[in-house]
């Protein structure tokens, strides 16, 4: 994790993607919220290319009814229509909660879903 401070902003940039990664940038991000008025999490470049390579199923290959575990969270294909594919998980409070990412169907798994994994970890949104 490596902190850069911009001119209006400060970014915490996770430089792996990874619940412990996840963990220690909200501890970052708590301790500059104090000082700092506006601070933003986000991956580097180099660590969402990693991911999404490590989870590199395309969206356009997920058969409905198929399960995935990304760091600990399990997807499971609801519905693929008209190449949108749709994910139930079970959120941090034990509701059920869907979500179709709008993407082409070519992109990554990985790439896709970061962003609900960290939410899913840290009840924060990344790059907010």
């Amino acid at each position: 994790m490596k902190v850069r401070n911009y001119k209006n902003y400060t970014a915490v940039y996770l430089e792996e993607i990874t619940s412990k990664e996840f963990k220690e940038s909200m501890k970052k991000y708590t301790e500059l919220k104090e000082c700092e008025k506006y601070v933003v999490i986000r991956p580097t470049k180099k660590a969402a290319e990693a991911f999404a390579q490590l989870h590199s199923l395309p969206l356009s290959e997920c058969k409905k009814g198929a399960s995935y575990r990304i760091l600990n969270l399990q997807f499971t294909v609801l519905n693929v229509e008209q190449g949108l594919v749709t994910f139930s998980y079970f959120n941090r409070h034990g509701k059920k909660e869907t979500i179709t990412p709008f993407v082409q169907n070519t992109a990554p798994i990985g790439g896709v879903l970061i962003e609900t994994l960290f939410t899913f970890d840290t009840g924060k949104l990344l790059y907010f």
